[in-house]
């Protein structure tokens, strides 16, 4: 999507997506930054939160009117092939099914929009076996291997407009980014509460899309899912290699 926009925006810099990334992986260098700079991606700090001074500096840039954002609403790369299931780092079962499986920061960047936000849903299969990666994150190679078909699915708008205003009638209205609100950036319990009721919505849709998916007969989606069983199994497989390696190597210092 950011490679190929339509013909009439792809060299407007002003219709570019902006987007977050990891700063530990995408602005760990000097050279890293600046190229996933130039391509209006600003820098998160994974495990901060969602008061953090870096999402409020994407936020006063990114959230205005007729912008384009691309959020990853999970927090990381997920090749798990459920949205948001037990993974590294992901929320254990009894916590998603109280709070979600997403990271509320997507609440956060729509519920202080100044204007309403259409919710885009994008969900994709195959990416497993262009960069795979381990159980735990780490990737099994950096170079993207050929000869994997992706497939995307895009499903329809989702608005949580009604949150909103059910929130406000309740609570007041919130203050929106541009307006004199920043001090204010540190949110309250009940704020937290409509962040992660937005998110849940999102993650409503994109569960509606991984059925779709989940059905879908067309070669690339089966052999997708197919190759994510393999690799489940596989990294089982090592993980157990590791942990028996481990149980004999201090075996031998006993």
């Amino acid at each position: 999507l950011w490679l190929h926009p339509p013909p009439s925006h792809k060299w407007d810099y002003r219709y570019h997506r902006w987007s977050l990334c990891s700063q530990e992986i995408c602005f760990k260098h000097p050279l890293s930054a600046a190229f996933f700079g130039a391509g209006k991606v600003m820098p998160i700090k994974r495990g901060d939160g969602v008061d953090q001074p870096l999402l409020l500096q994407f936020c006063q840039r990114a959230a205005k009117p007729g912008s384009w954002v691309h959020l990853f609403p999970e927090g990381k790369i997920f090749q798990s092939g459920s949205v948001g299931s037990l993974y590294f780092n992901a929320r254990p079962p009894a916590v998603a099914a109280d709070i979600g499986k997403l990271k509320w920061g997507v609440g956060k960047v729509v519920a202080h929009c100044p204007n309403p936000v259409a919710l885009v849903p994008l969900h994709h299969v195959g990416m497993e076996g262009v960069v795979p990666q381990r159980s735990d994150g780490e990737l099994r190679t950096h170079v993207p291997q050929p000869g994997n078909e992706a497939v995307l699915r895009v499903g329809r708008e989702v608005y949580v407009d009604d949150i909103i205003e059910e929130w406000e009638a309740e609570n007041g209205k919130l203050w929106k980014y541009g307006e004199s609100g920043a001090e204010r950036w540190e949110s309250t319990r009940k704020e937290k509460e409509l962040y992660s009721k937005i998110a849940r919505r999102v993650e409503e849709a994109l569960e509606d899309l991984e059925r779709e998916a989940k059905a879908d007969t067309t070669p690339g989606v089966v052999e997708g899912y197919r190759r994510i069983g393999e690799i489940k199994v596989f990294n089982e497989q090592e993980e157990e290699r590791e942990r028996e390696a481990g149980e004999e190597n201090q075996s031998l210092y006993r």
